[in-house]
């Protein structure tokens, strides 16, 4: 069945990816590492920001100009990834011992402390209301962390804590590909192209 309508139902997030941009040249794609799952997802939010200048003359408005200048994007997740710092901040995951002795430490440097670009892919299972589409994906190719993961640990007497994460979308270099949003007949997992 084709899909009948263009309109997007924001509801069921599934899964929220990010994958280390290793390269963006200007004569070719941007190249990108593997994609790391940020579990837990609660919310994606895409945010564009544009300028507008308005001319003003004659005692009129004469014209008004508008421009997306870039997108921001929140994550916010019930539960924090270290590998997903690690592409999302900088820093370095290391794997230590066996069995018992063994030990995950997620570790920031003065030297890893700089934050790279990254690409950022969410999906959702309730994209339309009749059906036809079977999920949707938005991409965003070249992201930068603005403001960096923000965490709270609660007591038990507490709710659960939640993670938090905004970054700036900006276009590649080649082909100026900033994101997309793709609606399916079919339904994906992220990073099957």
């Amino acid at each position: 069945m084709a899909i009948q309508d263009t309109r997007v139902v924001l509801m069921e997030l599934a899964d929220v990816k990010v994958a280390p941009l290793l390269t963006d040249p200007a004569d070719s794609e941007a190249t990108y590492g593997e994609f790391v799952d940020l579990a837990g997802a609660l919310s994606l939010q895409i945010s564009p920001e544009m300028v507008t200048k308005t001319l003003y003359g004659d005692s009129t408005i004469m014209d008004n100009y508008s421009r997306t200048t870039s997108i921001n994007i929140t994550v916010t997740n019930s539960v924090i990834s270290l590998s997903g710092l690690e592409v999302i901040i900088g820093g370095k995951v290391t794997k230590t011992g066996e069995s018992l002795t063994e030990k995950v430490t997620y570790s920031m440097t003065g030297a890893s402390a700089t934050p790279g670009y990254f690409k950022i892919e969410g999906k959702w299972n309730y994209p339309s209301t009749d059906g036809t589409v079977k999920d949707a994906h938005v991409i965003l190719y070249k992201c930068r962390v603005s403001e960096p993961p923000d965490f709270t640990i609660n007591d038990s007497s507490g709710d659960f804590g939640d993670c938090s994460f905004t970054a700036v979308a900006v276009p590649t270099n080649k082909d100026g590909k900033w994101w997309d949003m793709i609606l399916q007949a079919q339904a994906t997992e992220i990073g099957a192209e």
